[in-house]
């Protein structure tokens, strides 16, 4: 169940990252304003409600987890979403994949650390972070 747990999340993550990307690409293209932060919290939220359906459905089977394992199971979803949102993003703004902007303070981190890497450095970090998140959620 702990792999099958993984495989749905991160399932919801990637699918949802995609939706979301493409929205963010098609509300560019209309010249609208972007709220990053209600964005960010609209999409944490559905993040954090896949974790908890799976939780529960986990219960429901009689597999318990101990209520932390949601954090390194939540860790996985934000960082696999943030990488999977930022390469639909750009595939559909026809920008190249390590595009990055100072649009939002999580970019202008990598931009001022990385400069020209930015988006590259995203990238690595955000799949060793999902990575090691998932593998704390398996061993624990």
């Amino acid at each position: 169940m702990t792999y099958l747990s993984i495989l749905l999340v991160a399932a919801i993550a990637w699918l949802f990252a995609s939706e979301e990307g493409r929205n963010d690409a098609e509300a560019i293209r209309a010249h609208l304003e972007i709220d990053h932060v209600q964005l960010w919290i609209t999409r944490a939220g559905v993040m954090v409600l896949a974790a908890l359906v799976m939780y529960g459905v986990a219960h429901g089977m009689g597999y318990f987890y101990p209520a932390w394992k949601l954090l390194p199971l939540l860790g996985m979803c934000a960082f696999l979403f943030s990488a999977r949102f930022r390469w639909v993003l750009n595939r559909e703004c026809g920008k190249d994949p390590d595009y990055i902007s100072m649009s939002n303070h999580y970019d202008t981190v990598f931009i001022l650390t990385f400069g020209a890497n930015g988006g590259r450095a995203a990238y690595v970090t955000e799949v060793v972070v999902a990575v090691a998140c998932a593998v704390m959620f398996i061993a624990a």
